[in-house]
C-alpha cells in the first residue's frame, strides 16, 4: 500500500516536470523496444536452430551477455560518464540496439539475430542501468522514491504490456520488419535521453532549477 501511495504520487510529480517525464519515458521506451527485440529473437531461434535445441543456444548466448556485461560495468561505465559525459552513456544502448536493428533487417541470419539481445542484455543491466539510474542524483531523496516507484509500479509494466500486445497484432509481419519499428521507437527514446542528459548537466551545474 505504501509503495502504491508512493507511486501515485510519483506519477503527480512526474507529470509536473519535462525532466522527469523525460525519464519516465526513457523507461517506458526501452521497455517498448526490449519486448520487441525479444520476441524477434525468441522467435527467430525456434525458427532457425528448433524449438529442442533454442535453450542450449540462449545459454552460449548469455555467456556471451554475462561477459560483455561484467567488462562494460566494472571498465567502461565510469569512463564513458567521467570522459563523456552522461548524455553519451545514456545513448549507448540507444545506439548499440539500432545498429542491431539495422544489421538484423538487412542481414537475417542467425548471428545477427544474436546481435539483438546481446546489444540489449549486455548494456540493459550495466551502463544504461547506471546512467539512467544518475539521472535521480540531483533529485531530492522523496522525489527520487516516488519517481522511482511510479516507474517500476506503472511505467516498465505498461511498457511490456505494450510491446506485447503490440507484436501480437503484427504478427502477420516477418518478424524481420518489426526492426523497423523498433528504430523508429529508439530515435524517439534517443531524443528523451538527449534532453534528460542534457537538463541533467544543466542541473549539477546550477543553470537551472528543475
Amino acid at each position: 500500500m505504501k509503495k502504491m501511495n508512493a507511486a501515485v504520487e510519483g506519477a503527480r510529480l512526474v507529470f509536473s516536470s519535462r525532466y522527469l517525464i523525460s525519464i519516465i519515458m526513457i523507461v517506458f521506451l526501452y521497455e517498448l523496444v526490449s519486448q520487441i527485440m525479444d520476441y524477434q529473437y525468441k522467435t527467430a531461434a525456434e525458427t532457425l536452430v528448433g524449438t529442442g535445441a533454442t535453450q542450449a543456444f540462449f545459454g552460449q548466448i548469455g555467456v556471451i551477455v554475462g561477459i560483455i556485461s561484467v567488462i562494460t560495468q566494472f571498465f567502461l561505465v565510469s569512463f564513458i560518464i567521467r570522459t563523456f559525459g552522461l548524455t553519451t552513456a545514456l545513448l549507448v544502448l540507444s545506439v548499440s540496439v539500432a545498429i542491431a536493428s539495422g544489421v538484423y533487417f538487412v542481414v537475417p541470419i542467425l548471428w545477427t539475430y544474436s546481435l539483438l539481445y546481446i546489444s540489449d542484455n549486455a548494456f540493459s543491466y550495466s551502463i544504461n542501468q547506471t546512467a539512467r539510474e544518475t539521472l535521480y542524483v540531483p533529485m531530492s531523496a522523496d522525489i527520487k522514491y516516488k519517481a522511482r516507484a511510479f516507474a517500476n509500479m506503472f511505467v516498465q509494466r505498461t511498457g511490456k504490456s505494450a510491446a506485447i500486445l503490440m507484436t501480437f497484432g503484427l504478427t502477420a509481419i516477418p518478424i524481420r520488419f518489426l526492426s523497423i519499428l523498433a528504430v523508429i521507437v529508439i530515435v524517439i527514446w534517443g531524443v528523451f535521453a538527449v534532453y534528460a542528459g542534457q537538463h541533467f548537466e544543466a542541473l549539477t551545474t546550477g543553470q537551472t532549477d528543475e
